[in-house]
């Protein structure tokens, strides 16, 4: 409390502010750099694995065909599909270089590969515009996190070749016209952890496996020969040969190549390595293949990688990677847009539509079903069901009776039976006679 407060008996307004944010820059401070190796991982799963291409290309693939609208909230339970806001000129073309379709693949591409993804809108300055008029999908690797003095970020930095851009960050709002979104990383703060990370060992593997196959196709096919001494060697001899075995004959390079040692006594040739089949190089690539695909997300099925058993068809396959993998991404990227693009106040989101998806018919197909068979439902419970808006007068249910509604089915029993009271009445009856159509209204009433 200042000294003015304590004169005149001003309160202090609330303030909302975590109590840890300023200990993430306490250690020193400066820029936030990636800990990842952003060309490596690109060159090397991207550029040089095919299973690591194949995954993002599937993925940023199915993202990018996946169409978008805007909606509007009427009220808690009703929307409505709004056709004539600026929005939809960004869902049409968001920039005139690309398409949204492209803009999706390149930001879903490069969440997968990095774990994180730039979008930036520009709005006119001339009139001030609320919503933005293009927007752009940036590299990460090009970005720099720059921390203020307030414990949070005040700016990001982009540099290219031909210099910085600087994008501000507002202290109070956190409004920016640069958006970072990136997946969960347990030990980092700000950048997020893509599947390449947990995948690399493998991706390792399968490289360096290719290029050992490479250097054997080179040298025909065949292991190296190395030849050794007939005899004694020397401590001296024996360190040289082992160093030029090390330095010059060991890895994926140098696969196939011969070794000449020469002595008094003669030499003596033999193999020095095992073939591809000795060493299982085929399922090895295989397996190597599935942990990567698992990592990603990506049934191995649906790369062609043979062996793989979790799913009995393509269509299971195929329908699953759409229902867990690419749903998470389209999930990610539709909340974090939506809280970028639009305040509370606006009642506007933008949504992604997958009825149109060939992969969840099945899907679709069981929903609807469901709804037909569903006796208990209403009209209006079906056709939300089903993804369809409410209409007047469906708030009824259908029996099987003639798919009467259950109201009309009541009204004419109950007319049934009083028809049965009125003859009674008309006709002289005996005590007996009468209690059998009192009987017969208490059946008929069960």
């Amino acid at each position: 409390m200042t000294i003015f407060s304590k004169i005149f008996g001003i309160k202090p307004k609330d303030k909302k502010e975590s109590r840890v944010a300023r200990l993430l820059f306490s250690s020193g401070g400066g820029a936030i750099y990636s800990e990842k190796n952003y060309e490596n991982f690109s060159r090397e799963t991207y550029l040089k694995n095919v299973i690591g291409f194949r995954c993002i290309l599937e993925i940023a693939q199915a993202c990018s065909f996946v169409d978008w609208y805007l909606e509007r909230r009427i009220s808690q339970d009703q929307t409505e599909i709004v056709t004539d806001h600026e929005i939809n000129n960004l869902l049409h073309r968001p920039n005139r270089d690309n398409s949204w379709s492209m803009l999706m693949y390149k930001a879903t591409a490069f969440l997968a590969l990095s774990g994180n993804t730039f979008f930036e809108k520009v709005r006119l300055q001339t009139r001030n515009a609320k919503f933005p008029s293009e927007m752009y999908v940036l590299r990460p690797d090009r970005i720099t996190l720059v921390p203020g003095d307030n414990g949070r970020l005040k700016q990001y930095e982009y540099t290219t070749n031909q210099g910085k851009e600087y994008f501000d960050i507002d202290a109070i709002t956190g409004e920016c016209d640069l958006l970072h979104i990136h997946t969960f990383h347990p030990t980092n703060d700000f950048w997020g952890a893509g599947p390449v990370e947990p995948a690399s060992r493998e991706i390792d593997i399968s490289n360096e496996t290719t290029d050992w196959n490479m250097s054997l196709i080179r040298n025909q096919g065949r292991p190296g020969m190395v030849f050794t001494i007939v005899g004694d060697m020397g401590d001296d001899d024996f360190a040289a040969f082992e160093r030029t075995l090390n330095e010059k004959f060991s890895g994926p390079s140098n696969a196939g190549k011969n070794i000449v040692i020469t002595g008094d006594n003669g030499t003596k040739a033999e193999p020095y390595s095992f073939t591809p089949q000795e060493m299982e190089f085929i399922e090895g690539s295989r397996e190597s293949a599935r942990r990567i695909a698992l990592s990603f997300g990506v049934p191995p099925m649906l790369l062609g990688v043979p062996g793989d058993n979790t799913y009995s068809n393509l269509k299971e396959a195929r329908q699953a990677f759409y229902e867990g993998t690419v749903q998470f991404y389209l999930n990610m990227l539709c909340s974090e847009l939506n809280n970028w693009l639009f305040k509370s106040e606006d009642k506007l989101a933008i949504r992604y539509d997958m009825d149109n998806v060939p992969a969840l018919e099945p899907r679709w197909e069981s929903k609807w079903k469901r709804a037909e068979n569903a006796d208990f439902l209403t009209i209006n419970e079906k056709r939300e069901l089903t993804g369809y808006e409410k209409y007047e007068g469906g708030d009824v249910i259908l029996v099987p009776m003639g798919m009467q509604t259950l109201q009309m089915a009541t009204e004419e029993k109950e007319e049934e039976i009083e028809n049965i009271e009125d003859d009674a009445k008309k006709v002289s009856v005996t005590e007996e006679e009468y209690q059998l159509l009192m009987g017969l209204r208490e059946k008929w009433d069960e």
